[in-house]
């Protein structure tokens, strides 16, 4: 099936085609994981599905419980879904055998599997099983950036080395706003702030930990929508700075505070993208980025090493200071423009309507 992916200025997305793409999504978190929800962002995944959704046209949302999961009713509702509706691919964004390969065990469609998941817990290893029986019929494989896919490289090379991957696609997780925003010039209330999932993993608290002993003012944008045991006992864990903390705002609201802060400090050290660094950088705020080993996705998003520092646990206070004021020399309607120029909604959608263009066409039944 051919699909006219040429720009349409007067269409709703500016981009006409034929096509119907399925698009499993998992509510992990309630209301928040909704496609419909537009008033709070619980994950990179449940943004970049609801951007798929309002941005390009025929998608059909599939919305499927963690109890559905646990019920292991998943791989036969996308299978019923599809005899359904008949979309003529499917977009997943989960690491899971039952919305890849099992699905070819009761039908053949193709499949654009975007991989939104940085290696290093034990579930990798499941991860690279599935890549290497789903790239025989579907040689397309999406990742979000080249430091996560160099993770999953390196232990591909290791425990699969027959497996090649000859067309790798990397997709942004969100872009810019069409127009771009005006810059917040008036004096900043936050030297720095964080947003963050009350995660042990996001550790948004590092933040307030590294900046304990500082005169800075800081911030952390969270939700108490809390999931985990464990999450809830690293909330528990950090009592002492709750004070600081603003949660559950709408996600308008967290951006227009965000706009006033000196800098953004992105906290957690493995993030396979970075969506509120490119928030940040939208907001024309720089970035104090968590690396480990000197290496972060979020450096790639950045459109100028200008724009971001790296920090440890090694950086001192005195480190810190220093970076803060080489970004006020910065002007922040710069970083707005070459951000922008760099994530444009237009080319979000190119990338990703002619990665499924390909898929339909490479798909082997």
């Amino acid at each position: 099936m051919e699909i006219d992916s040429v720009l349409a200025r007067g269409s709703k997305h500016r981009y006409n085609y034929t096509m119907k793409i399925l698009m499993p999504y998992i509510s992990r978190f309630g209301d928040d994981s909704s496609i419909f929800n537009k008033e709070s962002v619980a994950g990179g995944i449940e943004l970049f599905g609801r951007l798929v959704y309002e941005n390009l046209d025929n998608v059909i949302p599939l919305e499927i419980s963690p109890q559905d999961q646990k019920d292991r009713k998943v791989t036969k509702m996308i299978v019923d879904a599809v005899i359904r509706h008949k979309p003529d691919i499917i977009l997943t964004n989960y690491n899971y055998a039952t919305t890849t390969i099992n699905i070819w065990k009761y039908i053949r469609i193709p499949i654009l599997w975007i991989n939104h998941i940085t290696p290093g817990a034990i579930t990798t290893m499941e991860h690279m099983r599935i890549i290497s029986e789903f790239l025989p019929r579907q040689p397309i494989l999406g990742f979000v950036s080249k430091y996560q896919f160099s993770g999953y490289q390196e232990r591909l090379e290791k425990k699969y080395p027959e497996v090649k991957i000859d067309n790798l696609r990397f997709f942004n997780s969100c872009f810019c706003y069409d127009k771009g925003i005006e810059p917040n010039n008036e004096k900043p209330i936050y030297d720095v702030c964080t947003i963050g999932r009350m995660n042990r993993v996001k550790d948004p608290f590092w933040l307030l930990k590294k900046m304990k002993k500082t005169d800075k003012v800081c911030t952390v944008f969270t939700s108490k929508n809390i999931y985990d045991p464990k999450d809830k006992q690293y909330f528990e864990d950090n009592a002492e700075f709750h004070d600081v903390l603003q949660c559950d705002l709408p996600h308008a609201q967290v951006m227009e505070e965000l706009s006033k802060s000196r800098a953004y400090m992105s906290t957690c050290a493995f993030e396979s993208w970075g969506i509120t660094a490119l928030e940040a950088l939208e907001q024309g705020v720089p970035l104090l980025i968590r690396a480990s080993k000197g290496k972060h996705a979020s450096m790639d998003i950045s459109p100028s090493p200008d724009y971001y520092r790296l920090i440890d646990n090694k950086t001192t206070d005195e480190q810190i200071d220093q970076y803060l004021k080489e970004f006020d020399a910065i002007d922040k309607n710069d970083i707005i423009i070459d951000t922008l120029n760099k994530h444009s909604k237009e080319k979000w959608v190119s990338n990703l309507i002619e990665s499924l263009e390909t898929t339909i066409k490479t798909y082997t039944k």
